[in-house]
């Protein structure tokens, strides 16, 4: 079974892949997720039907059909490990929200949760409107409309996942460096999505842009002349390469669990015998299901707290 709820954390949806498991955290009834996506304040926990609406679509996304062909399954594959380095087993929050819509958001979209006062805090949130993905279309170089399928929107919002290049809180003082262009992350998101759609049989036309309402802000996600981007994603020539299993974005989950793993006795200053008890203590915290996900990621905190002083995380956060 490729879709699964986790029994004792029946909130959790697990997608089960060839390359090891996905985690959602739908969240219960009621709940609500402060975000920031513009004209978005609030993501909604999904109804019954709508929760199994998009389990399906990350089931068919997850875990192409055996009649994909094998470039666009091997696309996949690499995606679905770097999706799973990326979550090091915190499931992503997610919500649907009425305010997603096809034309402003494509009907979904990556974003930094905040708190009540509308601060970031350390974690993101995917939203999805189900109703409006399906409606989404898109644009080729030649201004001609075309059907985007959800696995799009949704591949594009995993890709800001896990791309070191959305995080909006990377700084450069280099004027001209990519990154302080506001476009850049996108051209990028939709120069991998159309990877999947040169992979199908037959390939489909390649987007440059959204389809949206004001044409005086459809200026073309490729490139202001319409042109779809070269062989390579943009950045790569300046040092921002596509993400991968060993290079993506790092989360506060993450960085706490890279740095028990590398630490050494001689680096910690703790006997041998003490650091391998924490290993220990840290493995059953969790590979356990005796904690949820919040308690597990508290005690990896405190985890950390004992074997290094300097647990200051620098935070890692996104906008759509």
């Amino acid at each position: 079974m490729a879709v699964e709820r986790d029994k004792n954390h029946p909130n959790i949806t697990i997608i089960h892949t060839a390359q090891g498991d996905v985690y959602f955290d739908f969240g219960s009834k009621g709940k609500q997720i402060n975000v920031n996506i513009p004209g978005v304040p609030t993501l909604e926990a999904f109804d019954e039907p709508g929760r199994k609406e998009i389990e399906a679509l990350m089931e068919k996304t997850f875990n192409p059909g055996a009649e994909s062909t094998h470039k666009l399954m091997d696309l996949q594959a690499k995606f679905n490990e770097t999706i799973i380095a990326t979550q090091n087993g915190k499931p992503l929050e997610i919500g649907t929200s009425a305010n997603l819509t096809s034309f402003e958001t494509g009907g979904g979209g990556l974003t930094r949760k905040v708190d009540a006062k509308g601060e970031p805090v350390q974690d993101v949130a995917l939203g999805i409107n189900v109703a409006e993905v399906i409606k989404t279309s898109y644009r080729d170089n030649m201004r001609k409309d075309h059907k985007m399928k959800p696995e799009d929107i949704l591949r594009h919002e995993l890709f800001h996942y896990v791309d070191k290049a959305s995080d909006p809180g990377l700084i450069t003082p280099d004027k001209d460096s990519p990154l302080n262009n506001p476009m850049f992350k996108e051209r990028r998101a939709v120069w991998f999505v159309n990877q999947f759609q040169l992979a199908e049989d037959p390939p489909r036309t390649q987007r440059i842009s959204y389809n949206i309402l004001d044409p005086d802000l459809d200026t073309g996600i490729a490139g202001a002349d319409w042109k779809v981007t070269g062989k390579n994603m943009p950045g790569v020539e300046k040092g921002y390469p596509e993400p991968s299993p060993s290079n993506h974005r790092e989360y506060p989950w993450s960085k706490h669990a890279a740095q028990q793993s590398q630490g050494s006795p001689e680096s910690l200053g703790l006997p041998e015998s003490a650091l391998n008890d924490l290993k220990s203590i840290s493995a059953m915290i969790n590979q356990g299901t005796h904690f949820t996900e919040e308690q597990k990621l508290k005690l990896n905190v405190i985890l950390a707290e004992t074997i290094n002083d300097n647990t200051q995380v620098k935070t890692s956060e996104m906008n759509l």
